[in-house]
């Protein structure tokens, strides 16, 4: 049996030699027209603590262009460590419309949201009333039925399979969003799939104009599951440096 205290020395050697290659994908990604973003818990214990703190690790994943996924430990879930990140950077953020990168929208990104996370919403009002969540779920299925064709065409076909189907069964949904919004009780689950749909709307539309883009953040969220996978196994990271020689 190799001794764990070794080990743990060996990885955070390894995370010592490798962050120079890190710090460059890091650079690379953001070069690229998109950034896909997501964040998950990692308890730590922080010293003279006592017990698990909850931090987090943050995923990075570039676009085709700069096909790299960079992972960075925090303390907290605070907005100012994505904000370090990606400072300066003027492309597409894609999340799940978190408000942690406000800022960096802000200051000159442009935020694309995903389609999962609203199919999510609605597949939970649709379990509380079937009826009256059919349309969405029927049109957001539909929504990635096209991405299913579009994703092995070229760049100017999938454009345009974009706009001549996709963008007509937008403008439906979203009238029957507004229409809805007037009639559903805001504290229902539909209600609430409603309201989560139409704050995130201008960012949800985003794909439709670049091809480039894709229909959900389900890139970074596969990312992540790495992280979520590792944890179960080891349960918490033993200290803050060994977080960051996880991530």
């Amino acid at each position: 049996p190799i001794n764990r205290t070794s080990m743990s020395r060996w990885l955070a050697e390894i995370a010592q030699l490798v962050s120079p290659i890190v710090t460059k994908m890091s650079k690379r990604i953001l070069s690229g027209r998109v950034i896909q973003s997501d964040a998950t818990t990692m308890p730590v214990i922080k010293r003279g603590l006592g017990k698990a703190h909850r931090a987090f690790v943050w995923v990075y994943r570039g676009d085709a262009d700069y096909p790299y996924v960079v992972y960075d430990f925090t303390e907290t879930e605070h907005s100012k460590y994505p904000e370090a990140r990606l400072a300066g950077y003027r492309g597409i953020i894609q999340t799940d419309g978190t408000n942690k990168f406000n800022q960096i929208i802000r200051d000159g990104a442009v935020s694309a949201n995903c389609w999962a996370h609203v199919h999510c919403y609605f597949e939970d009002a649709w379990r509380e009333d079937p009826v009256a969540a059919e349309f969405p779920m029927g049109v957001i299925k539909s929504l990635f039925d096209i991405e299913r064709v579009a994703t092995s065409l070229s760049s100017e076909d999938r454009l345009d399979l974009r706009q001549r189907l996709a963008k007509p069964k937008l403008a439906l949904l979203r009238d029957w969003l507004l229409e809805q919004s007037r009639l559903v009780l805001p504290k229902t689950k539909l209600g609430e799939a409603i309201a989560y749909t139409l704050n995130r709307w201008n960012a949800l539309q985003v794909y439709i104009d670049y091809p480039f883009v894709e229909i959900s953040n389900n890139g970074s969220e596969r990312s992540i599951k790495p992280v979520v996978l590792s944890r179960r196994n080891w349960l918490f990271a033993g200290s803050e440096e060994g977080g960051r020689t996880a991530a």
